[in-house]
């Protein structure tokens, strides 16, 4: 009978412990992290050939916790902070392109075309002059401000990178700190679990994570091991990258594509001209049979003395070369590729041309350029205008890349994924470049249709630069040098060109609103059916940056429901239920109750027997 103590004995220390675990329980409702506990009980070993029970055992706390739903609940956090800072991004790119009815380039635009008519009706009239000025200032501004504000918002995320690859790595070390702490530990940890939990949850927002839990922890980042064995941190890095603008003019066989097809070669009679960001000044030409000096600074078999010579059809693409070099024009070129020697250096070979190969002195976004290579056939009376090597050309770039160890990580989640998107030019999902890109055409479209222009007999025009200098008719060429540039950035007005315009000149400045064919490829104003007019340009680019925008939220708002479902599953999984916990209070309190009557009514029992002693 005084062994049979033990069995309330070890209920009353059991109801005990699990009415602390609800108040305890209860008090941590609103602690961040905190997963409901449960006290795990199970029935003392029986003693040998006994079949009477020896009470309840205290096994441990327990926190409750789904693997399945916490490695779902991760991803879809990952997929929402992605989308989440893509929503930003988009917010901030649509203000930058918000327009109303008292300001915008469109209404500039509009003005623009409302001053060349105004000047057209009154020629000799300096108010309506001074305001055509002043309204193709007003477009380069705005021109300037739309790629200003969208560069401003790549620069953001750019230090923005740099902020949240710092922030990971600290969630990485602080939960290596964790676990060195479990490690310490031979009793309870709980509270470590729940704090180790919060900083995986906060971490799946800025990248994909797949956490490994059954010892030993190890955590990977989009497939990458970053945390291995449980406390060695492989903390994530930057590796940056400004590729430079290389364009190449061969053909798939690698061999030069600057000939002519009349004489397949260049010959008596043949010309090529390059011009570099649509200006004048950067103009480069060279003819069959024309004489250079020492004093141009032509080193053709590059032993580094300049030569004298005569333009003929084995050393063209090197003279060439060497001129572009010499004009000051922000790029350099090269006759070929480079080699590589045997001890790693680089060289051109200069003894025989190769191909023309046009190069951006720096690297990045930021030193691109825009080039037309024009070759002209005396034999053949044509003009054409020569295309780059698409599959071994480069454009410039700005890249940002993550990497861990000697891996490159490649965020397919989070908000880090749309932040490096941002960073990077080349990147497919980097709307901004795509914007700036539209920007850049718009801007090399006017400076060209406004540079020059032929009057044909029947009225109708051959117009811009490009086209004109396609073209073999003969016509008069009529030079406005109005805009130049063929970028954003190096677009400029001339202020200069206002005051010599004839009448012939503004008609034909004014007819450029009703031209519904104006290019914006970057190709010559050939007059064809496909293309649209400046306005509807730019308003379809603003129509694209709302879709984008109203795109992305469409998503955002779908992928937030589910990721708050999953949350709502878990949450009721694990969360404190204060109803369910008063139910488990009046419960044990309960057996509490009754194991210490247990207890009374034995002592009873004892002393009765005591007494009949």
């Amino acid at each position: 009978m005084l062994g049979s103590l033990q069995i309330p004995l070890s209920g009353l220390n059991a109801s005990k412990q699990s009415v602390e675990n609800v108040m305890n329980d209860i008090s941590n409702e609103n602690t961040p992290g905190y997963k409901r506990r449960i006290v795990e009980l199970s029935e003392l070993e029986h003693v040998k050939n006994n079949d009477i029970g020896r009470g309840v055992s205290i096994d441990g706390i327990r926190r409750v916790t789904n693997r399945y739903l916490n490695h779902t609940l991760v991803q879809a956090n990952g997929k929402s902070g992605y989308l989440d800072e893509r929503s930003d991004i988009m917010a901030n790119v649509e203000n930058t392109f918000k327009e109303t009815e008292s300001s915008g380039l469109t209404k500039d635009l509009n003005d623009f075309f409302q001053s060349l008519e105004d000047v057209r009706a009154a020629p000799a009239n300096e108010i309506y002059k001074t305001d055509l000025k002043n309204r193709s200032n007003d477009i380069i501004h705005d021109l300037k401000n739309l790629y200003g504000g969208t560069e401003t918002k790549q620069k953001q995320m750019e230090g923005k990178v740099e902020d949240n690859v710092e922030a990971i790595n600290g969630i990485l070390n602080s939960i290596s700190d964790i676990n060195k702490q479990l490690e310490s530990r031979t009793k309870g940890g709980t509270d470590l679990l729940d704090r180790r939990d919060l900083l995986e949850a906060k971490l799946s927002k800025f990248v994909g994570i797949v956490v490994h839990k059954t010892p030993p922890y190890s955590l990977d980042i989009e497939g990458t091991p970053a945390i291995v064995y449980g406390r060695n941190v492989h903390p994530l890095r930057i590796v940056q990258l400004k590729q430079a603008q290389s364009y190449k003019y061969s053909n798939g066989s690698g061999l030069n594509n600057l000939t002519t097809t009349g004489t397949g070669g260049f010959g008596t009679g043949d010309e090529i001209s390059i011009m570099v960001n649509n200006n004048d000044k950067t103009k480069i030409t060279i003819n069959f049979g024309e004489k250079f000096t020492k004093a141009d600074k032509i080193d053709v078999d590059g032993d580094g003395v300049y030569d004298s010579g005569t333009v003929d059809a084995k050393n063209y693409i090197r003279v060439l070369a060497a001129k572009v070099n010499n004009s000051g024009a922000g790029i350099y070129a090269t006759n070929g590729a480079f080699n590589k020697a045997h001890d790693g250096s680089r060289y051109i070979d200069h003894t025989v041309d190769h191909f023309l190969v046009l190069r951006s002195t720096k690297g990045g976004e930021a030193n691109r350029f825009k080039v037309s290579v024009i070759v002209k056939d005396a034999t053949a009376g044509t003009k054409t205008l020569v295309n780059r090597n698409l599959k071994t050309s480069k454009e410039a770039e700005d890249i940002s890349q993550l990497a861990i160890a000697n891996d490159i990580v490649n965020p397919i989640k989070g908000s880090l994924r749309a932040d490096l998107e941002v960073s990077n030019t080349s990147a497919p999902n980097n709307l901004l470049s795509g914007y700036r890109a539209k920007l850049d055409d718009l801007a090399d479209a006017l400076s060209d249709i406004t540079s020059t222009y032929i009057k044909n007999p029947d009225g109708s025009y051959i117009s811009g630069q490009k086209a004109t200098d396609l073209d073999t008719s003969g016509g008069v060429i009529h030079k406005l040098k109005f805009f130049s540039g063929s970028t954003v950035d190096s677009l400029k007005f001339n202020n200069n060109s206002v005051n010599g315009l004839t009448q012939d000149d503004v008609d034909y400045l004014s007819s450029i609103q009703f031209k519904e064919n104006v290019q914006f490829d970057g190709s010559p104003q050939d007059n064809t059916s496909k293309g649209t007019t400046f306005t509807v340009f730019y308003r379809n680019l603003l129509v694209k940056v709302s879709a984008d925008k109203e795109s992305n939220d469409s998503q955002k708002t779908t992928q937030d429901e589910v990721t708050h479902a999953i949350q709502l599953a878990f949450n009721k999984l694990t969360k404190v239920d204060k109803d369910e916990e008063m139910v488990n209070l009046i419960k044990f309190q309960s057996a509490y109750t009754a194991s210490a009557k247990t207890i009374t009514t034995m002592d009873q029992m004892i002393k009765t027997l005591l007494n009949m002693t």
